[in-house]
């Protein structure tokens, strides 16, 4: 039976959920290289470098109770421009998780008439991700 994540998956910044978090997403790359030779049959494809990335979005709300990451929270992080520690993680005990160090490249706050403002975030992992268990 193949391993598959399990419960709500969620995004931490530097230890700490982002607050009314409605998505998140863990997008990996590997990257190829095309070699094609006078001793080869057609193309063939090694590996190249590896990438992550990290999304999400959620109400941008600024009260929060504890130490849960707001907009402001995450707009601070983003100003400053400097790695973060991430996680992408369930609440269950056992389950594997990601982590790694990144960057907020992208920070974008939306208002409708008549609804809660949003907020979505992008993260470009800098350096290796790496994968651990839920303890």
């Amino acid at each position: 039976m193949p391993n598959t994540i399990k419960g709500v998956c969620r995004i931490k910044i530097d230890t700490n959920d982002v607050y009314h978090e409605m998505e998140a997403e863990l997008s990996m790359d590997l990257e190829t290289k095309e070699r094609e030779t006078k001793d080869t049959n057609g193309s063939e494809f090694r590996a190249g470098k590896k990438s992550w990335s990290m999304s999400g979005s959620g109400l941008a709300v600024e009260e929060t109770t504890g130490t849960s990451s707001t907009f402001a929270t995450l707009f601070a992080k983003y100003n400053a421009a400097a790695e973060v520690a991430v996680e992408f993680a369930p609440a269950t005990t056992g389950e594997e998780y990601y982590y790694g160090q990144a960057l907020i490249t992208n920070l974008t706050v939306s208002s409708s008439v008549n609804e809660d403002p949003t907020c979505s975030w992008s993260l470009q992992g800098t350096g290796v991700l790496t994968e651990g268990t839920v303890s």
